[in-house]
């Protein structure tokens, strides 16, 4: 689990991972990812999961649904630069399967990059795991 500590490190993998994703334009806050990360590092009722010299990292999110009474938890990000991937999403979806109070678990393909196929290979890889694909989100109830 992350720790305060790993904040830095934390945003410099999210940098890396996102000059390799088309973002549509979207300006880059490097102010509103360090604040995103200190936020849920310190929320007890979200995750975030790092790996190695932070080379690899998951952040859940858990909030309030629109629609039924229980938590959703969203994946914000989820990147690794050395194949450790599946490792750090089956931890996290291990973690969100075991509160009783998150009804659903999900991850939006929007920011996945499609370059060499790797959308293809994540939505295979989520499925597996057993986030089924329900339009540009891969999600479990």
């Amino acid at each position: 689990r992350a720790a305060p500590a790993d904040v830095d490190a934390l945003v410099d993998l999210v940098l890396r991972a996102l000059t390799k994703m088309d973002t549509g334009g979207v300006r880059i806050s490097v102010d509103r990812i360090e604040a995103t990360a200190k936020r849920l590092i310190s929320d007890p009722s979200s995750l975030v999961l790092v790996s190695g010299e932070i080379d690899g990292a998951i952040a859940v999110q858990v909030s309030d649904a629109m629609f039924f009474e229980r938590k959703v938890a969203g994946i914000v990000f989820w990147h690794a630069e050395r194949g450790n991937g599946h490792v750090l999403l089956r931890q996290a979806l291990r973690w969100s399967k075991r509160r009783p109070a998150i009804k659903a678990v999900g991850l939006s393909m929007d920011f996945v990059s499609t370059d060499f196929g790797e959308g293809a290979r994540v939505g295979k890889l989520l499925e597996l795991t057993g986030l089924k694909r329900r339009g540009s989100v891969h999600a479990e109830y």
